[in-house]
């Protein structure tokens, strides 16, 4: 490009705007767009991996991304947003088409060259702030664990009694990066409960038990997930992590649960407070447009909202 790229506050260069196409509609926004801007690159959708990773590399990433592929190209699309979860931040613009792939996300709407897009945002947390959210991590959890451990005690034991089986229960979910990880919980269904295959519960679920029943109304059932925020797996606030059978689904309607990467998930959430346990796919749909609420505005602040409301929901046995 002509023009250095400007500095970005946080340190490191900002490029100029990235198109991001597939076919002749990304380019012809490039065309159009470029004669409105005095730099903007056109980068080919499956070259994007590549471009995106040398730019975490080297520092530098765009000013803003714009994203135009063909008509329904929902896959394509999922791959693009997996790329931007290690940057430190990003402007995110994604046309919208008559079979908008995005019911559920309620991003900014903005107009340029003759396109309609839905714009987000996603700056993070300082280092400071990253390294005092994880310090209260990790206190809160040392100390809810100590002050806690007799509700771990009478749980073990009315679990175990309850139903044959262990006492708790681990299940791999997708974290931070998309890596996957183990996370535990207290068994609140019958052994075996998902042999036929992975399968969400619903109201009147005869898989759970009746002490599993009280415990997902008050959310005890969550609790051995303190020694998961303790490993560096999850964070006491974040998403909700989901399986990686369930995530596929969902990216096939709403591709950009993978920008949920960002951030390490979380014990609780603003999802799980406001909308609870899903019974079906469109029900998570419906939550996760919650966590990209979250995630567009994370913050300190933020975090102590979603534990007010956490607080709430289990004083009031109010869990779904």
């Amino acid at each position: 490009m002509g023009k250095a790229s400007p500095m970005d506050k946080k340190g490191g260069s900002r490029e100029y705007p990235w198109v991001v196409g597939n076919g002749g509609k990304g380019r012809a926004f490039h065309s159009a767009f470029s004669r409105e801007e005095a730099a903007c690159l056109f980068v080919p959708a499956e070259d994007f991996p590549r471009r995106a990773a040398e730019a975490r590399k080297n520092g530098s990433f765009p000013a803003v991304v714009y994203v135009v592929l063909e008509e329904g190209d929902s896959r394509c699309m999922a791959s693009l947003l997996a790329c931007l979860w290690e940057w430190p931040c990003y402007d995110l613009r994604i046309a919208r088409s008559e079979q908008d792939p995005f019911p559920y996300f309620s991003g900014t709407g903005t107009e340029e060259a003759g396109l309609s897009f839905i714009g987000f945002r996603y700056r993070g947390l300082s280092p400071w702030a990253l390294r005092a959210k994880r310090g209260a991590d990790v206190l809160v959890c040392s100390a809810l664990l100590l002050l806690l451990s007799p509700v771990f005690l009478a749980s073990a034991v009315l679990v175990a009694a309850g139903s044959p089986g262990g006492v708790f229960y681990a299940q791999e979910r997708i974290g931070r990066g998309g890596k996957a990880f183990r996370i535990y919980k207290f068994r609140s269904m019958r052994a075996g409960a998902e042999s036929g295959g992975p399968c969400l519960s619903h109201r009147g679920d005869s898989r759970i038990t009746a002490w599993g029943r009280v415990m997902r109304r008050f959310r005890i059932d969550e609790l051995p997930q303190l020694w998961n925020v303790l490993k560096g797996d999850m964070a006491l606030v974040g998403y909700r992590p989901e399986r990686e059978h369930f995530i596929r689904l969902i990216s096939e309607v709403s591709p950009y649960y993978t920008l949920l990467y960002a951030i390490k998930p979380g014990i609780t959430s603003l999802g799980i407070t406001t909308f609870g346990y899903a019974e079906n796919v469109e029900e998570m749909l419906v939550r996760l447009e919650k966590d990209m609420e979250y995630l567009s505005r994370v913050s300190l602040r933020e975090d102590l909202r979603v534990v007010g409301k956490t607080v709430k929901v289990v004083a009031c046995g109010a869990g779904k």
